[in-house]
């Protein structure tokens, strides 16, 4: 009655950890892709796996039931495919632990990063994280083989030369412990997400704890499927193409680039009309951030944003995209130089000034996209002496950055 939100009782379940992994690999699991992202270090990881095998609890997960799009999603070292599904199973929390156990359970033979690389030393029993380049001895299993009987015995037999009977023994108990660990699971099926902010903030004293702007974003965020709903998940999409993550400041500079006008505007909050506004405008911003960040690597020869001289190039050619769609060789080559350009312009001016750029970002409203880049290009001052000091190696320094591209 009253306001009060109804919430059907969650239903507890136990999942073992051969659940979880059968769940993430069918898709039936989703982790939602603008959560945290992986948090853990290596030694949490180990911490984990000790628990598992001595049965020592790793606190409760909570998921929350509801349809999922199909959508290509990694858990850790795992890439999935997973199918659309009217009962997805959302991590509200647990999203570390679920990517840890996973992530080791099904890759730690091949995968490079080391968090997820463990072993398990049969002469102690104690867990290991092994670098990708080291060669562990044949007394160190991956755990990735004690998910499956067969393999694992498999395994055996294939070392059986090298293994004594309590190396062996020992592998079969740790084995049975981790196939056969308990994990109590909270499944939560209801519409409405604020019954569950309170469920999730009293489960939430395990782990790293997230805050209640985090835990709202991650609720709201598994709803949208792949949609970016906040900035930081916006900055983080030039990071798949290995181009290294945008700070907020930045991409909310994007954001107003391509909605025109001012960007070094601060009052954010009359900024969309609605919901689905910002929805189109987050989903754009993603799409033209690709587009701008794959121009900079393979037309302007900046593989990383850290190598970046300035940034405001970022937002100037979303805008450009925005207005121009996406440049013809002979635009990319202007505009490439107005890069270059710029960046020499600005280790002689010792930076690049907020009146400047915002001249910049008005002349992209030019009719063609050539008179736009031309002119773009027309605004620096060319520096026909320029000799660059090699002596700078301070990445802090867009000098430095210029010498190492």
């Amino acid at each position: 009655g009253g306001g009060m939100a109804t919430l059907d009782r969650p239903s507890i379940e136990y999942k073992t950890p051969a659940d979880l992994v059968r769940d993430v690999q069918r898709g039936v699991i989703r982790v939602p892709p603008f959560q945290r992202g992986f948090k853990w270090e290596s030694a949490d990881v180990i911490k984990l796996f000790d628990s598992l095998y001595r049965g020592f609890p790793i606190g409760n997960l909570l998921l929350w039931r509801r349809p999922a799009p199909a959508q290509q999603l990694t858990v850790g070292p795992v890439a999935i495919d997973a199918p659309e599904t009217e009962s997805a199973l959302w991590v509200v929390d647990g999203q570390q632990r679920i990517t840890s156990i996973v992530g080791a359970l099904i890759a730690a033979e091949h995968t490079a990063d080391a968090r997820f690389r463990i072993y398990l030393n049969l002469n102690n029993g104690i867990f290991r994280s092994v670098g990708a380049r080291q060669q562990p001895p044949v007394s160190w299993v991956p755990v990735s083989l004690l998910l499956d009987t067969v393999t694992l015995i498999r395994w055996m037999r294939a070392n059986a030369d090298s293994l004594s009977e309590s190396q062996i023994s020992l592998a079969d108990q740790a084995a049975k412990a981790i196939r056969e660990y308990q994990i109590p699971t909270y499944v939560v099926t209801s519409s409405d997400e604020e019954p569950l902010i309170g469920i999730f903030s009293r489960m939430n004293e395990t782990g790293k704890p997230l805050s209640r702007a985090e835990s709202f974003r991650a609720l709201n965020s598994g709803l949208a499927g792949n949609q970016p709903t906040d900035l930081r998940s916006i900055g983080l999409v030039p990071a798949e193409l290995g181009f290294g993550a945008l700070g907020e400041r930045l991409v909310l500079r994007c954001i107003l680039a391509f909605r025109g006008g001012d960007i070094f505007r601060d009052d954010f909050h009359d900024e969309f009309s609605s919901e689905s506004d910002l929805a189109f405008t987050f989903r754009e911003v993603a799409a033209l951030l690709r587009d701008a960040v794959t121009l900079l690597q393979n037309e302007m020869g900046v593989p990383h944003v850290k190598l970046l001289p300035y940034s405001h190039v970022i937002p100037i050619l979303v805008r450009f995209m925005r207005v121009h769609g996406k440049p013809s060789d002979r635009v990319s080559a202007l505009l490439r130089r107005w890069v270059w350009r710029s960046a020499i312009a600005g280790t002689r001016a010792r930076g690049i000034s907020v009146v400047d750029v915002r001249h910049q970002v008005f002349v992209i409203d030019r009719p063609t996209p050539f008179e736009a880049a031309r002119e773009l290009l027309g605004m620096v001052p060319p520096f026909l002496e320029f000799v660059p000091d090699l002596g700078n190696v301070n990445l802090k320094h867009a000098t430095a950055k210029i010498n190492v591209l």
